[in-house]
């Protein structure tokens, strides 16, 4: 190393703008919404059997398995909403422990996170 070579020794520095964490909970619910959205259109759309749900259609097999595939879909979800709001509410946690090593108390990351728990 030298030359103006800057690796390992360089300092790197963790910036939080505090007044962009409420937006960033509201984002992060929204995604988190999508995933019904997405259930939903999943459910609607894509498992639909009415277009192959009758005996002389040769594709009748797989209409015979779109519930299952929907109820499928639907587990992934729940398992995907258990996970989500886990991971949102570790950074929550996370939040709270650098702003109050950072000696910040203004406590906005619990208000930003309890107003998408709540909403």
């Amino acid at each position: 190393m030298g030359d103006g070579d800057s690796t390992t020794n360089d300092a790197v520095a963790l910036v939080i703008r505090w007044d962009d964490l409420p937006k960033y909970f509201e984002d992060l619910k929204t995604a988190g919404d999508q995933a019904r959205e997405i259930e939903k259109y999943a459910k609607d759309q894509v498992f639909d059997k009415s277009g192959f749900d009758y005996d002389l259609c040769v594709l009748k097999p797989l209409a015979d398995m779109m519930d299952t595939c929907g109820e499928l879909f639907g587990d992934l979800r729940e398992t995907f909403d258990e996970r989500w709001e886990a991971l949102v509410a570790s950074l929550a946690v996370s939040a709270k422990e650098i702003e109050e090593a950072d000696g910040i108390q203004g406590q906005g990351y619990l208000k930003a996170y309890l107003d998408v728990v709540e909403s």
